[in-house]
């Protein structure tokens, strides 16, 4: 699947393309990172803080099928002989999937509220929820933020179970079977951070493209970063078939 070049939509949200600048300014040591691009990337649809987690991992999916595809090809290591171990998953198989947990929970309502067995209430824990939680260092403020009836400080660890049940995330446990010592493990998959991961493998390849374009037209860096993946890739392979031309009849 190629890249994607024109605006597209995800649920209520419509994105605009990857271009340069959103690849170049990724920072993949921040982990605010999938975030920043998201904010980017939207066009309308919403506030991206306002989504829950589930929401907003779904809006990640489809910016990463949007440049490559459903399927996550990925390399760890075996836990139990240390040799390479490939992963291959389907996206769609993936947020289809029942959630880690194991909780039965009455809901959604026509609020979007979920009833807990043990009577108390809650609502999906959103993006803004997860990340003043994380600032603050206080895990206990999400807990009180989401419990809408009932003692949020009462069994945190069913609790917790049930916020993630009602937005499940795209964090999830794989298993996998080692070829090279037949060893079945779980191994853990985090949507944003393959994504983030995969923009920043490829950054090698951004500024060479990046130098051929300035070398070939004499472009500025902005007006290069501002062309979409698709177009500035193509443009780059033409320039290296130029050269390629040129070398061949010297």
């Amino acid at each position: 699947m190629s890249p994607a070049r024109d605006p597209f939509s995800a649920g209520r949200f419509r994105l605009r393309a990857l271009n340069g600048s959103d690849e170049f300014l990724l920072d993949a040591a921040d982990p605010r990172a999938p975030h920043a691009l998201l904010r980017r990337l939207v066009l309308e649809g919403g506030d991206i803080d306002a989504l829950t987690i589930a929401e907003y991992d779904r809006l990640l999916a489809a910016v990463f099928e949007a440049l490559y595809g459903d399927q996550v090809e990925a390399r760890t290591q075996c836990a139990a002989c240390s040799e390479p171990l490939d992963i291959s998953l389907s996206l769609a198989a993936l947020a289809a999937a029942p959630p880690d947990v194991a909780i039965e929970l009455a809901g959604p309502d026509e609020r979007g509220t979920f009833l807990l067995p043990d009577g108390r209430r809650i609502r999906a824990p959103t993006v803004g929820d997860v990340e003043h939680a994380v600032r603050s260092a206080d895990i206990a403020a999400l807990r009180h933020a989401c419990v809408l009836e009932g003692d949020a400080d009462a069994d945190p660890e069913l609790l917790d179970a049930a916020l993630e049940a009602a937005a499940p995330a795209l964090t999830r446990d794989v298993t996998a079977t080692c070829p090279h010592c037949a060893a079945a493990q779980p191994v853990r998959f985090d949507l944003a951070n393959f994504l983030v991961a995969s923009l920043a493998r490829e950054r090698p390849f951004l500024l060479r493209e990046m130098h051929l374009l300035a070398r070939a037209y004499g472009w500025s860096l902005a007006e290069i970063l501002s062309l979409n993946r698709d177009d500035r890739r193509a443009l780059a392979r033409l320039c290296e078939a130029e050269r390629a031309a040129a070398r061949r009849a010297a």
